[in-house]
């Protein structure tokens, strides 16, 4: 069982409960921002998504401890993980350097049109596969998941 006091669990779920409505909210803006040709609204909701897309990478496939950073293992023990998906180092650095705007790595990220492009598919199946299997172990240890969110089948909802 995890180490976490009970109102930290519960406090925990609900925040990971946001990071998922966050994340499924921008892919929507994204999605009208391209409909409608609105490039502002692209890049900020590129930005919200690479946001909060990172966040839930941390959560759910980091075993290491950031200072003050919670993990799947909070909640669910030890013994279970997530695993870290095949492209987990791609897509980090592609969040990464999606969210650092003035360094040299970003400088290379914006002239070249294949690093910058962005393909969300493996991403976003990382993540709904990562949110059901995590709600299915938190529902075995009576966790009540009810504030988490799915993560949205496809760009726009």
């Amino acid at each position: 069982m995890a180490n976490l006091a009970q109102d930290d669990r519960n406090d925990t779920l609900r925040v990971v409960g946001y990071e998922v409505w966050m994340l499924n909210v921008a892919l929507q803006h994204l999605a009208w921002a391209q409909a409608h040709g609105c490039e502002e609204l692209k890049n900020l909701a590129l930005e919200c998504f690479a946001l909060h897309a990172r966040t839930l990478y941390d959560f759910f496939f980091c075993k290491s401890k950031k200072k003050d950073y919670l993990r799947v293992q909070d909640l669910l023990g030890e013994t279970e993980s997530l695993g870290k998906p095949s492209k987990f180092c791609e897509h980090m650095a592609k969040m990464n350097n999606q969210l650092a705007h003035i360094t040299r790595e970003r400088l290379g990220y914006n002239r070249d049109p294949n690093r910058k492009e962005w393909r969300l598919d493996g991403i976003l199946d990382n993540l709904r596969n990562a949110v059901s299997r995590f709600k299915e172990l938190a529902i075995v240890q009576n966790l009540d998941v009810d504030s988490i969110p799915d993560v949205v089948d496809r760009i726009g909802g």
